[in-house]
């Protein structure tokens, strides 16, 4: 990020160790297997600061960098995040995601507020433009505060969803797809092999390649095995459980309501004043959230629900 660029004092020749790891009892942290983890890091105390000199010749001179933080401080302390008077307009910005493309959606002020897709603002030189419609905020989050605070608190409505919803045709996709992708990976192999015999590479390069095969295969059986599981289906009851913090939404303030959206990690699909969808993390995946691996991230089972309002 540049800001930290510019706050980095490397480039005046010093290298400057002013945190250090914090070994206090309450930040103590540990793994999903027991063992210890990493300490987060705090500030040290002023006459606790290291300063190594690195670079003979720095890139900046200590001047220029003084200037430079001056005008970042000063940039900062102008910013409306710093001003406590700052009237926090928008609830959902940061949770909205495109119902036409899936690009995010940001919040912008032309006059009012609006709410409008990121590739709804490209320009004809940066690629295709989304064809997604601006929405005004004061239109759109009275609908969104209805959806989570009535909508997906009423039994009705929720066993609609459940009747509606069928995860066995994404399932066989999905299962399709890792058997398309393991019949590539053993042709890859062969392929590999003919090369061996014909001694287009030596045993060290078959070896190298074979492996990162082996690898890859393993991966997606793990994969095609999770796919071939039972999984539980979309019941009311697992919906209302999942939307029970909810039941309070009209009477929260917007902090509140900003709060419970960033533990619940909601998307919400939106286009043209209507929502889409909403995906919401399951308890387990938002309790290792942190620990997750790439590939656990890409299979991880995610409630949707669609519905439109009027």
């Amino acid at each position: 990020h540049i800001s930290l660029i510019l706050r980095n004092p490397i480039y005046t020749g010093w290298k400057v160790y002013d945190k250090r790891r914090d070994t206090s009892p309450s930040a103590k942290r540990s793994k999903d297997d027991g063992r210890q983890a990493d300490r987060p890091k705090i500030a040290r105390a002023p006459e606790d600061v290291i300063r190594v000199k690195v670079i003979e010749t720095p890139l900046v001179s200590e001047e220029d960098f003084r200037r430079v933080q001056s005008m970042v401080d000063l940039k900062k302390k102008k910013h409306w995040r710093a001003k406590p008077e700052y009237e926090h307009r928008w609830t959902y910005n940061g949770f909205m995601l495109c119902g036409v493309c899936g690009a995010p959606v940001y919040s912008c002020c032309q006059r009012r507020d609006y709410y409008v897709c990121r590739d709804r603002r490209l320009k004809p030189s940066d690629g295709v433009r989304c064809t997604s419609k601006f929405m005004r905020r004061e239109r759109l989050d009275p609908a969104l505060d209805c959806l989570f605070g009535d909508r997906l608190t009423d039994p009705g409505f929720l066993e609609k969803i459940a009747e509606g919803v069928s995860v066995g045709s994404r399932t066989q996709s999905r299962h399709a797809q890792l058997t398309v992708d393991l019949q590539a990976l053993e042709k890859k192999r062969q392929r590999i092999l003919d090369s061996y015999f014909e001694g287009v590479i030596d045993q060290d390069e078959r070896d190298r390649r074979l492996g990162a095969i082996e690898h890859d295969r393993a991966l997606y059986g793990d994969l095609l095995m999770r796919e071939g599981m039972e999984r539980p289906g979309l019941s009311v009851h697992s919906m209302a459980q999942a939307f029970a913090p909810f039941q309070e939404w009209k009477f929260l303030s917007r902090k509140h309501k900003r709060r419970l959206l960033t533990a619940l990690v909601p998307e919400i699909y939106v286009n043209d004043y209507k929502v889409l969808g909403v995906s919401l993390l399951s308890d387990g995946d938002r309790c290792n959230e942190n620990t997750r691996s790439p590939a656990d991230i890409s299979t991880t089972l995610r409630m949707n629900v669609f519905a439109r309002l009027p």
